[in-house]
């Protein structure tokens, strides 16, 4: 692994050096080789008097360039304004064809006289060559005909600076008013972009005369550390060397145009960057094997050891569970049978009492009529609290299987008050149904479960209603979601009863949970009912919440999601109120509704 390793690496870095070495050695050969154009070009202008003249148009047009692209702005008064700036006679914004973006001009020729001359291959390659420059004067018009007067045409074209396109300017004047100026040689090499923070020397062999780097600027050859490397190497000057001063590393070349001497060089970091770029991922990359590979040898010869650990671990936390289960086991066992012993108890020696009590009054009708009233009480406390304890253990254990079938939400509420009016008149509480607006009424779902959790939260209300007091039962509609497929429906019962304390709306829907023990004797209460009625409520994917204050009232608010019935649709239906009226000389079937039980 280690020699692969190392062999890779050394192949990454041999390949990209070799790549990094041929890419420098052919930019500094196309560098010198421009620079050695723009030096003949240096020596062809400044041999005549009108070289000043050109290169200060050149620097006007540049100057143009520039602005033109800082501000943006191609409108007459800007070009006016360059023209008058800069003693001008014309100004052409071209694009990269040559045609005319923009113009103004003082004289009589303008783009037209111009195009023909403009249009030229050796102007229009300026457009992808933007480190060209062209300036020249010409006698007379740009169209070839004679002048009437003796005048000469300097002009110059960049490239345009804000997109691809070209800055032609011009200057008519006569021989009189012509500058003699003397160009430079940075003046050429100003448009001129090196790669990589390559530097670029220009000497007369005695003396810098033009560099990149201001630091060199009119210093002696021999007190230029760089220059002194180049000379170390000696007849190998041409190549492209390996060079050193007192500030890094460089690699570059040199060659000689006419009476000046060209030095080009690049720090040797940005020379080789790619190189040492790709041979650190390629270290990397190594490291991350061997760490992998490491780190798997490792994992297979700890895999048996941990494997035996957790076998270990695991059955030893399976028998902390099961000891743990067994002993919350025995505890809801104890509990249970506690609370059983006193709930089944109570109604049974209440049964065995009104027995021994009728047993004692055979001859007297008005007892026996109250024992065997009191037994049915008893008898029917103890149906509920078996029913009860059957369907909370079948919630408990996933037995309960929900519907899926339409019914109408009146129709539950019509039978809650059905089953709950005669409770409602015998503790003198008004029930009452509030009308119901703007709700989806035919509904999809299970409304065995629904009737169960409203007819469980209602019962409670009216068992521990004041006298006198009320019970009020509303619903609406929150929200229709699902692309209007289903109603989040909300039903809400409100009563002026005992209340609940704070402490045990905390536990309300436990099982067994009675704020006080008197409540199992005072209201025949199991202690099962909020119970049910909360899993049922989470079953179905609703909700059930409840505020309340002792001795001011209740209020529980069930919210259920709903599917819609689209079939069907009926209006809403007006509220249902129970009265206190009296049921004397009514005779009343009690059946049980097994449907309802859902233990049947």
């Amino acid at each position: 692994m280690v020699i692969v390793g190392i062999v890779l690496v050394g192949c990454v870095f041999t390949i990209f050096s070799y790549n990094n070495t041929e890419n420098a050695k052919n930019v500094t050969a196309e560098t010198i080789g421009y620079i050695k154009n723009q030096c003949i070009r240096y020596d062809e202008i400044t041999s005549s008097d009108l070289a000043k003249s050109l290169f200060r148009i050149i620097d006007k047009t540049k100057e143009i360039s520039r602005d033109l692209y800082e501000f943006n702005d191609y409108s007459d008064d800007t070009m006016k304004r360059f023209i008058a700036n800069h003693n001008l006679t014309g100004i052409m914004v071209l694009d990269e064809k040559g045609e005319i973006d923009n113009e103004i001009y003082s004289d009589d020729t303008g783009y037209n006289e111009w195009k023909s001359f403009i249009q030229q291959d050796n102007i229009l390659s300026i457009v992808n060559e933007p480190i060209k420059i062209y300036a020249d004067r010409m006698h007379a018009s740009p169209s070839g005909t004679e002048s009437d007067k003796d005048y000469y045409y300097d002009f110059a074209a960049v490239a345009r600076t804000d997109k691809k396109g070209i800055v032609f300017t011009y200057l008519r004047q006569t021989k009189a008013v012509i500058d003699n100026g003397q160009p430079t040689l940075d003046l050429l090499l100003s448009g001129f972009k090196l790669t990589m923070n390559g530097t670029i020397i220009i000497t007369d062999k005695s003396s810098v005369i033009a560099s990149n780097n201001e630091k060199y600027s009119g210093k002696a050859v021999t007190d230029c550390e760089i220059l002194n490397s180049y000379a170390s190497k000696g007849d190998e000057a041409s190549d492209f060397l390996h060079l050193t001063d007192s500030e890094g590393s460089y690699y570059g070349g040199m060659d000689k145009c006419k009476s000046y001497y060209i030095y080009v060089y690049y720090p040797a970091g940005d020379v080789y960057i790619s190189r040492w770029t790709v041979t650190s991922f390629a270290i990397t990359i190594y490291i991350i094997i061997c760490s992998a590979a490491i780190l798997l040898y490792r994992t297979i010869q700890e895999k048996h050891i941990r494997e035996t650990r957790i076998a270990e671990e695991k059955y030893n936390e399976k028998l902390l569970q099961s000891a743990e289960e067994a002993k919350r086991a025995n505890a809801a066992k104890s509990d249970f049978l506690r609370r059983m012993s006193h709930d089944i108890r109570t109604p049974i020696n209440g049964i065995r009492g009104m027995i021994e009590i009728a047993e004692k009054n055979a001859d007297n009708p008005e007892k026996q009529r109250e024992c065997r009233r009191k037994t049915w009480v008893a008898s029917g406390y103890l149906l509920d609290l078996v029913n009860d304890i059957l369907d909370m253990n079948k919630l408990e254990s996933g037995e309960i299987a929900l519907e899926y079938k339409p019914f109408d939400i009146y129709d539950i509420f019509d039978d809650i008050v059905t089953l709950n009016e005669q409770n409602a008149y015998k503790h003198n509480i008004s029930l009452t149904v509030e009308k119901c607006e703007n709700i989806h009424n035919r509904l999809i779902g299970s409304p065995l479960h629904v009737k169960r959790v409203l007819m469980n939260i209602i019962s409670n209300a009216v068992k521990y209603g004041k006298d006198g007091g009320y019970v009020k039962v509303s619903c609406k509609e929150l929200s229709v979601t699902d692309n209007g497929k289903t109603a989040i429906l909300s039903i809400i019962c409100e009563d002026n009863g005992i209340g609940i304390g704070e402490e045990f709306r905390k536990v309300m829907f436990e099982p067994f949970r009675q704020e006080n023990e008197s409540a199992r004797t005072s209201y025949q209460g199991t202690g099962l009912g909020l119970a049910i009625a909360k899993r049922l409520t989470d079953k179905m994917g609703g909700t059930i919440e409840c505020e309340s204050e002792k001795n001011i009232g209740t209020t529980f608010t069930v919210n259920l999601p709903l599917d819609i019935d689209t079939t069907k649709q009926v209006e809403t239906k007006q509220k249902t109120v129970v009265e206190n009226r009296s049921l004397d000389g009514v005779n009343i079937l009690l059946a049980e509704d097994n449907e309802l039980k859902m233990y049947a």
